[in-house]
């Protein structure tokens, strides 16, 4: 009897004796090609164990861990090649199987997904706006996401012009070492708007902006603040005038401010504004001193901001330039705000924090009083504390009382309740608040990591401090040595992995810290993570984790630069690259300003990461997403309102991996029992990182120098590719540019190493005296103009200067009697010439000054001789567009060529210009389209798109699928890939459809909450159903119960009844009578191959023959024509298009219709090629 007894007795020895605690882990998404790390740690080993990891998926079973174990503690990561996917994406399955006989067995399985690398492009361009004329230039790159250059040919680039006409085209390109430069020259007159730059495949796009604009010559911007405090008496405003190249502009400012009532029936206040006016000052800036007593900074019917307006009138040429700003009235007195707080906090162990009180400027307040308030389990703590020199204050709050449950942290500046009662006192207080819940413990000890703070540089050796406190219970009494294991994870995988093995004493409560060292790469950004962990003999576990902000960093290292920061105009300067051995990179160098023109045009790290949205990503995939097992999805009837279980927050060791996406095999208990909380699906983000990663930050009061805002147009100074070489650097001699300006320089570099982007450096160039001269962008012919030239002296002693203007036979000067061409100038001061110029010849007129810097003399002050590289003559020639006089005519014709059997057809056309045309302004364009169909279906994948809304909503969206399908098959550019995509929105459209049937068989907008259904929407279901059977599966019984409805609603004289209202009256287009509706039902049922010779049919054309005299309708004459031709009846069509004929404008051929899409509705979009329609695509035009 006791044989039971001793063998259950032995069982459960073996099982204490031989139970090993085991921890694995591997990345949840396995990005294809790539090789990743599989991480085990198995302690506990005390018998030879096995352990094997399979990956399962749709080709095959690979092995990516198997070993046998037999140390008693093994910490390893095994490399694996990551296998292809069936398809784009595919679930696979991790099998874990660990054995060691009779003594030990565990099985689990996790779901990873694996998933086909994806490539981003790029196009760069040298500036984002050009002039009438200029040549476009830009470069095209394509990267994997490791950031490799790709290249594969681009099957068509193209250049789009605001009208959506190809103006530009390349074929077949490919890149050389990873970079397709290409270029593209404007014409002078062409249309202004934006343009597009497209790549077919990948589909890319990018914009720039072609503008008749003139260089603005200086800049007006506010400095500070950009808000004030209710309680201030006075405030500094500060506006400043800048050139381009820093100097600053003397001239008159004028600063209006106001502040504006609320726009409300009952009031009757008015806006409050004042004026300030004075010169600038020696730095370009004006600055006025405002009271703030004329206005109500006290709550009230105005507006709690001021609004300010500028306007700088520069001395000598009367140019002005005007600029707006906004200054916030902030009644908050102070804020309170908590610094990096942590989202949980440990029972039992201390939680620490700060606390910082910032004033209305943002600065920290010192030594005052600080109130914390604790509330948890229905109780409410205050404590008090005095902030330091900084603001901050620092509090440990003890956690034992808090029972595991959720606290809350309130952050106050007083604790009288003025937060919500601001209108009674003028003044508020921002409070801090911070939600507390408790991390799922199974021990005593605990680890704390702390946080480095800042964006972390790459390249730079880190070191991570890890603070811990083990307790002995954990230990146990034999355990003298405790072992800590901790990850990185960063945009490569697992990147990291290491150990620290600690001596443990013999106390109760042991406390100690160690060091990570960690040098970030490019395998880590953008937001790598560390997690460490403990785990004890008793089976125990305590971790913690932390994510870092480090710099967005590549492999292949880039640096530019130069050996100076200055150079003169038109001399020659060293550009220094150096990057992987064997890159070539690619320069840019332009005006500063074209940054702060379009900040999104320029290239970042920010931008090239931003192609990857899969990097930014954290957590699992969607598809292999754990629950926990007790979590029960609700049933709904509806399949659009089901949601699937979304993974909340959990402060437990599981989620410390999940944040990582990382997935984790283990018997610890690693897991806090949790309830799922539903959502509906929710489409995924696009063209950038998740919402957790763009930073939301409170709104602060400051006093810092607002944005400024540049208006004129920035030229390129360099656009070239250089190669580096074997030894990875180079030195460029590069001419400087002959403008005073501030060059930004940008620079990429590729290699087999990959990408690689260097920090933006500057050169700017500096003339200590140089002419600037005022011009329009245009002027008429035989218009007079005053020409204005400004010399300005950044020496620091007087010049004599001689000015010139040029003789040329392109315009003529008027002669000024008491004009000067001799001036003197001192330091820090310009003088301006003009001359009254009349524009004689059409065309580009070159403008030339010539300035002569002189010998001193005592009547200009200084007898300081100038040095021989001073006594130069600089020359500066300047362009200006001179049009002709008179009123712009414009005439189109417009043909259709139908070349048969190759042969060339030609068309002349007559270019008779009238007798009072301007001489030398005539001008002709032509425009070619291959096909009609080509014009109308732009952007066919946006075409294709799920049909969904009312009866005719859903039909609107559901034929032009067909259409598109339709005339890919016949132009042979149909893929396996727009078939399928197109045949599952066509089954979706299909059946939304049947909703809107009747029990009679007829559709109408609302089904059957309409009373009646509508012949129209009828005919058209009829018709689109027909030509989808070809694609999907369509029950005849659909069509033949509709056409059943329409025969029983013909008319006695063949007509058709009409039926059913319109929801969309555009839809409608101009079916509003008989005769109109019967064409378009006749084309229908023709189209859906309903024969000729029928009883419906005959009676249908009958009654449309009896009407075709009198039509007068050119919508009416149009369907007619096709309903008669698809008939065979060509005599009838012939008549009708000769009708047509005679109403054409004869200029353009074309038809003028009220509402031009109704056609292109009612016919479909094929249909649009048969009535003739060759004009462009304008508002009069039918297509």
């Amino acid at each position: 009897m006791w044989t039971p007894f001793l063998l259950s007795c032995l069982l459960y020895t073996l099982a204490i004796v031989a139970q090993p605690k085991y921890l694995i882990i591997l990345p949840a998404e396995l990005p294809f090609p790539s090789s990743q790390r599989v991480c085990l740690d198995l302690r506990g080993v005390e018998k030879p164990i096995r352990v094997a990891l399979t990956l399962v998926h749709a080709s095959s079973n690979i092995s990516i861990y198997r070993k046998v174990v037999r140390n008693n503690w093994i910490f390893e990561c095994s490399r694996f090649q990551v296998p292809k996917p069936a398809g784009s994406q595919e679930v696979g399955t991790v099998q874990l199987h660990i054995s060691n006989g009779h003594y030990f067995s565990a099985k689990e399985e996790k779901q990873v997904l694996i998933r086909r690398t994806g490539t981003g492009t790029f196009i760069q361009m040298d500036k984002p706006v050009y002039r009438p004329g200029q040549t476009v230039k830009f470069r095209i790159v394509t990267l994997t996401e490791d950031f490799v250059p790709v290249n594969s040919k681009y099957s068509m680039v193209e250049i789009q012009d605001p009208n959506q006409n190809r103006i530009g085209q390349w074929l077949d390109v490919r890149p050389k070492q990873g970079i397709a430069d290409l270029s593209f020259q404007l014409a002078s007159e062409l249309s202004l708007g934006t343009y597009t730059i497209s790549v077919v495949n990948p589909k890319v796009s990018s914009t720039f902006k072609v503008e008749e604009h003139v260089l603005q010559k200086f800049d007006v911007f506010f400095e500070g603040p950009v808000q004030i405090y209710a309680s201030d008496k006075t405030f500094p405003l500060r506006v400043c005038g800048r050139y381009h190249y820093g100097k600053a502009v003397q001239g008159t400012m004028r600063v209006t401010l106001c502040q504006k009532a609320r726009r409300r029936p009952q009031n009757v206040s008015k806006d409050i504004c004042r004026e300030y006016s004075g010169q600038t000052v020696s730095k370009g800036c004006f600055t006025p001193s405002v009271s703030t007593s004329v206005f109500n900074l006290a709550p009230s019917e105005e507006d709690s901001k001021i609004y300010a307006e500028a306007s700088l009138l520069e001395a000598g040429t009367g140019v002005q330039i005007n600029s707006s700003s906004q200054i916030l009235i902030s009644r908050t007195a102070a804020r309170a705000v908590f610094e990096t707080p942590n989202a949980y906090y440990i029972p039992g162990v201390p939680y620490r924090g700060k606390i910082k009180l910032q004033d209305h400027h943002g600065n920290g307040m010192k030594n005052r009083k600080v109130y914390l308030v604790i509330k948890f389990m229905r109780r409410r703590l205050i404590k008090m504390y005095i902030t330091d020199g900084n603001g901050r204050a620092s509090f440990n709050l003890d956690t034992t009382a808090w029972n595991s449950s959720s606290v809350f942290l309130e952050g106050r500046f007083t604790l009288e309740d003025l937060t919500h009662t601001p209108w009674k006192t003028g003044i508020s207080y921002t409070n801090a608040y911070h939600h507390l819940q408790p991390f799922h413990v199974t021990t005593k000890s605990f680890l704390d990591i702390h946080p480095l703070t800042g964006t972390l540089p790459c390249g730079l050796k880190q070191s991570v401090q890890v603070t811990f406190t083990l307790s002995r219970d954990d230990l146990g009494e034999d355990t003298s040595r405790i072992g800590f294991a901790y990850y990185v994870t960063g945009k490569a995988g697992i990147v990291v992995r290491g150990q620290r093995s600690v001596q443990v004493g013999k106390l109760n409560m042991l406390k100690g810290s160690f060091s990570i060292p960690l040098t970030f790469t490019a395998d880590f950004t953008p937001s790598p993570s560390l997690v460490v962990y403990a785990i004890f003999p008793g089976g125990g576990i305590t971790a913690d984790s932390i994510r870092f902000d480090v710099a967005l960093c590549f492999e292949n290292e880039v640096k530019v630069g130069f050996l100076a920061k200055e150079a003169h105009p038109e001399s020659t300067v060293q550009l220094r690259l150096q990057a992987a051995p064997g890159s070539v990179c690619a320069v840019q160098a332009v005006d500063e300003t074209m940054f702060l023109v379009r900040p999104e045009s320029e290239l970042t790290s920010q931008m090239v990461y931003g192609l990857f949205p899969a990097i930014y990503r954290h957590g699992y995939p969607a598809q292999v997403e754990e629950y926990p097992d007790h979590c029960v999805q609700p049933h709904s009837t509806s399949p659009l309102l089901q949601g699937k279980p979304q993974h909340s927050f959990q402060p437990d060791i599981f989620n410390l991996f999940w944040n990582m996406g990382l997935k984790i095999f283990s018997n610890l208990a690693i897991r806090k029992p949790t309830q799922c909380s539903h959502r509906a699906d929710r489409k995924p983000m696009m063209g950038g990182p998740p919402m957790e990663y763009k930073r939301m930050t409170e709104e602060q009061p400051q006093l810092t120098t607002q944005g400024r805002f540049h208006h004129y147009l920035p030229e390129t100074w360099i656009w070239n590719l250089f190669s580096v070489g074997s030894n990875g650097s180079r030195s460029v001699p590069v001419t400087a540019p002959a403008a005073v300006a501030e060059w930004k320089v940008k620079t990429f570099c590729l290699a087999g190493r990959g990408f690689g982007l260097a920090p933006t450096t500057s050169l700017r160039t500096v003339q200590p005296v140089f002419v600037d001269v005022t011009l329009p962008y245009s002027v008429i012919q035989g218009e007079t103009f005053m020409l204005k030239a400004t010399v300005f002296n950044y020496l620091q002693q007087c010049i004599q200067i001689q000015v010139a203007l040029a003789k040329s036979p392109d315009f003529q000067v008027e002669l000024c009697r008491t004009c000067r061409d001799r001036e003197c100038l001192c330091a820090e001061e310009s003088k301006t010439f003009a001359w009254n110029m009349t524009a004689i010849q059409l065309g580009t007129l070159n403008i030339t000054i010539r300035t002569e810097v002189l010998d001193t003399t005592p009547r200009c002050g200084d007898r300081k001789p100038l040095p021989a590289t001073m006594r130069r003559r600089h020359i500066l020639v300047k362009h200006l567009l001179v049009r002709p006089e008179g009123v712009l005519v414009e005439k189109s014709y417009s043909s259709i060529l139908c070349p048969r059997g190759g042969n060339m057809v030609e068309d002349p056309v007559p270019l008779h210009l009238p007798d009072n045309v301007v001489k030398g302004s005539a001008r002709a364009s032509i425009s070619i389209s291959g096909d009609l169909m080509g014009i109308v279906l732009q952007n066919l994948d946006r075409l294709v798109q799920l049909p969904h809304g009312c009866g005719e909503q859903n039909m609107v969206l559901f034929a032009p699928i067909i259409y598109v399908l339709q005339y890919l098959e016949k132009t042979r550019q149909l893929t396996p890939e727009i078939k399928e995509k197109a045949a599952g929105l066509l089954h979706n459209g299909y059946q939304a459809q049947l909703l809107y049937k009747h029990r009679d068989g007829s559709y109408s907008v609302f089904g059957q909450q309409d009373g009646e259904g509508n012949t129209w929407l009828t005919a058209f279901v009829v018709k689109s159903f027909g030509q989808a059977k070809k694609y999907i599966y369509v029950d005849d019984k659909n069509i033949q119960d509709a056409l059943r409805w329409l025969e029983q609603n013909q008319l006695p004289s063949g007509c058709f009844a009409t039926k059913g209202s319109f929801f969309h009256s555009s839809i409608k287009g101009s079916v509003d009578d008989e005769i109109s509706l019967g064409a378009y039902v006749t084309a229908a049922l023709l189209e859906l191959g309903q024969p000729l010779k029928g009883k419906m049919m005959q009676s249908t054309l009958h009654c449309l023959q009896q009407a075709v005299h009198n039509v007068t309708s050119i919508y009416t004459e149009a369907v007619l024509a096709y309903a008669f031709a698809l008939a065979g009846d060509y005599e009838t069509t012939q008549e009708l298009l000769y009708k047509l004929e005679e109403q054409a404008i004869k200029s353009g051929r074309c038809w003028l219709l009220a509402g031009v899409m109704s056609l292109v509705h009612l016919l479909g979009l094929e249909q649009c090629t048969h009535v003739n329609c060759l004009a462009r695509a304008d508002k009069h035009g039918i297509c």
